[in-house]
């Protein structure tokens, strides 16, 4: 078998990674920094993915957008590959623009009350707001029923803003990655990557590619009785494993 890479040398590759396709948008992007923080060969080690400053998206090669980008990192449960325990990317109109349009978040300790991959939309910011359509919120915020320790809050007159509201997104298995929102913009708002238009959508389409291979292969293990009888309704004869059937861990299909 491969050997497989150390915590750190897992962590620099992606900070690489991320830094090549931020990169291709913003020439003067600086690179992507890793630090780790408690040892770093135990499971308690943790790991930061950030850079200071953020990147441009350029359209008719002025900064319209900017992004600031994050990542938190541990081991994985076995002990051997890097695991995204939070992230987060807020988008910007512009690096002078002090509050994001919108940020997407993921936080793996939401657990079932939260959504654990969700987007942000801030209703108060001038381009979210042009014609009103939020001016009123705090009238529906008012009328929250008691159900929920959030909604008892909202009744007291807290956390009352639309950017204080989860929106799902797919959950830990199926969240949006930095490449998924670079695309989206892409389309939306006709950015100009730096490094072409053709050979950016590429990287990024290759890189949503490996990662929702990677998520297919997490979900065969998660749930592999509803793989095996899949593939039996399609043909497959499948032979169990001798030291027998692992069970599903269905927890995932319902986790936010």
């Amino acid at each position: 078998m491969p050997t497989i890479p150390d915590l750190e040398t897992q962590a620099k590759d992606f900070a690489n990674k991320i830094t090549n396709i931020v990169q291709c948008f913003d020439d003067n992007a600086k690179a992507f920094k890793v630090d780790i923080l408690g040892k770093e060969k135990t499971h308690s080690a943790t790991v930061e993915i950030y850079n200071d400053d953020g990147f441009s998206l350029f359209t008719n090669r002025e900064p319209n957008f900017h992004i600031e980008a994050q990542w938190t990192c541990r081991y994985d449960a076995y002990g051997q590959w890097l695991r995204v325990e939070r992230s987060g990317f807020k988008v910007f109109n512009g690096i002078e623009d002090k509050r994001p349009i919108f940020r997407y978040e993921y936080d793996s300790a939401n657990g079932q009350n939260l959504p654990s991959a969700h987007i942000h939309f801030h209703g108060d910011h001038p381009d979210m707001n042009q014609h009103g359509a939020f001016d009123n919120l705090s009238g529906a915020f008012e009328d929250c029923g008691d159900g929920s320790p959030r909604s008892k809050r909202r009744q007291k007159g807290k956390k009352k803003k639309l950017s204080d509201l989860h929106f799902p997104v797919g959950g830990s298995r199926f969240r949006p990655i930095l490449e998924d929102v670079l695309l989206m913009l892409i389309e939306e708002y006709g950015i100009n990557p730096e490094k072409g238009r053709k050979e950016t959508i590429k990287l990024l389409e290759e890189n949503v590619e490996k990662w929702r291979t990677i998520q297919a292969q997490t979900i065969v293990r998660d749930v592999p009785s509803i793989v095996v009888n899949t593939l039996k309704e399609m043909g497959y004869t499948i032979t169990p494993p001798l030291e027998g059937v692992k069970p599903d861990r269905r927890e995932y299909l319902t986790q936010r």
